[in-house]
């Protein structure tokens, strides 16, 4: 199992970024456009500096209280729960107001254990157990017998996406042809980009969502004509999980499998429902990635320019994501 470090240096999201306290070189501050946002509420810690205040700490037991070596007016205090794999304690960091007083709560930091734990329990329940060898940093041409794509083709598409991993996509090609396996290992890059981030505060939702469209708009579907039937689950993915993970801070990426499983002439509610996921998405600086086995002709033919234009060229963000053909060209 690789291991997964936390970020030391600078932090990015949505705009804005966490740059070293000139002040406090321990601390990370939140800024954008250079400027400082809430210095004394919107900072981090360094995980050096982390590891230098555990060092030079005293305990006091059973209370949020620590009797500093020095004068040094920032320190940790321990959490209460066990890492299930290495059984640690997962850590609460806090900032003392002043020598031997209260600790205020600054972020929930949990140890690295259970950064990794996460990872898997994420990526096992949103990838199939086909694909969950895939990787982002050993992504790969895969052999001629595995995939209907000569090797030249794949090392091109790859060697693109290796270089633009934040952009958008729609990846269309023939079944077979290697595009899941090019939009797993996208969502392994943010999944592993994100989860250092998901230490700090309280981040409950994973920004990076996983789903087949037919099934998708089908939970939708049944969520809309549930009536008084209280048992109809929430779809996995909706507008309101897209509003929480922007409250949160990150970046929703939304990557959707197999469009085409919507059938020829799907609902102008599947639709719209498939337009307002994308939307929000794309709204919030967010990234779409969707795979498909048929081109945008296809689309269009099918489902029509009045109902299929609209939905096309949002998921294609007005043509700013790049579409990647899965087909080998002509000599």
């Amino acid at each position: 199992m690789s291991m997964i470090t936390a970020p030391t240096n600078i932090w990015s999201e949505r705009g804005h970024e966490w740059k070293m306290d000139t002040a406090r070189p321990h601390r990370l501050i939140r800024t954008t456009d250079g400027m400082t946002i809430h210095p004394d509420h919107d900072f981090l810690y360094t995980p050096e500096f982390i590891a230098f205040v555990e060092s030079e700490t005293e305990w006091t037991t059973g209370e949020d209280w620590i009797k500093p070596p020095s004068e040094h007016r920032e320190g940790i205090g321990m959490g209460t729960i066990e890492c299930p794999n290495c059984k640690g304690n997962k850590y609460r960091w806090f900032r003392q107001e002043g020598k031997n007083t209260r600790l205020v709560g600054v972020a929930s930091v949990r140890c690295i254990c259970w950064l990794n734990r996460n990872y898997w329990l994420n990526w096992n329940k949103a990838i199939d157990g086909r694909f969950r060898h895939v990787r982002f940093a050993t992504l790969a041409p895969l052999e001629a017998n595995h995939v209907r794509l000569s090797v030249g083709r794949q090392q091109k598409i790859i060697d693109w996406i290796k270089a633009n991993p934040e952009s958008s996509y729609l990846l269309y090609g023939t079944y077979g042809s290697g595009k899941t396996h090019i939009s797993v290992a996208l969502h392994d890059y943010h999944l592993r980009k994100w989860l250092p981030m998901s230490m700090y505060g309280n981040r409950v939702y994973c920004p990076v969502m996983r789903a087949g469209v037919g099934e998708l708009l089908d939970q939708h579907h049944a969520w809309k004509m549930r009536g008084e039937n209280h048992n109809v689950p929430r779809p996995s993915i909706d507008v309101a999980l897209i509003r929480d993970i922007v409250a949160q801070g990150d970046r929703p990426v939304l990557i959707l499998d197999e469009l085409d499983k919507l059938g020829g002439k799907p609902s102008e509610f599947k639709l719209e429902t498939l337009f307002s996921l994308v939307d929000k998405t794309y709204a919030a600086n967010g990234i779409v990635i969707a795979t498909s086995n048929r081109d945008v002709k296809w689309f269009i033919d099918t489902w029509g320019e009045a109902l299929g234009g609209p939905v096309l060229r949002r998921i294609t963000n007005e043509g700013s994501a790049k579409k990647i053909r899965f087909e080998d060209q002509p000599a």
